[in-house]
């Protein structure tokens, strides 16, 4: 699992791992966060948070909702009583 890529000049490169997704927007209704975000075809994502910055991202709790990525931007609700709320989306 990985990425290729090439430059224009005709180098190379793979990154092994699956490709880091981009969170592509964040809203709120009520005491729901919609976080959307792209996916690569296979992997799964989950999505973690905090509502304080500071300490380190993988103490973050992790949200019970999985899906497997299919090329498309796809969507994770998560329900918090919290007003303010940091994410992170991460692929296995």
């Amino acid at each position: 699992i990985g990425v290729f890529s090439i430059t224009t000049n005709g180098v190379l490169t793979f990154v092994a791992g699956p490709r880091p997704s981009s969170i592509t927007s964040i809203s709120r209704s009520g005491g729901v966060s919609t976080v959307k975000f792209t996916t690569t075809v296979g992997n799964t994502y989950s999505v973690t948070y905090t509502n304080k910055l500071g300490g380190t991202v993988a103490a973050w709790p992790v949200d019970a909702t999985t899906l497997i990525g299919d090329g498309r931007v796809n969507t994770i609700n998560h329900t918090s009583s919290d007003n303010v709320e940091f994410y992170r989306v991460t692929a296995q």
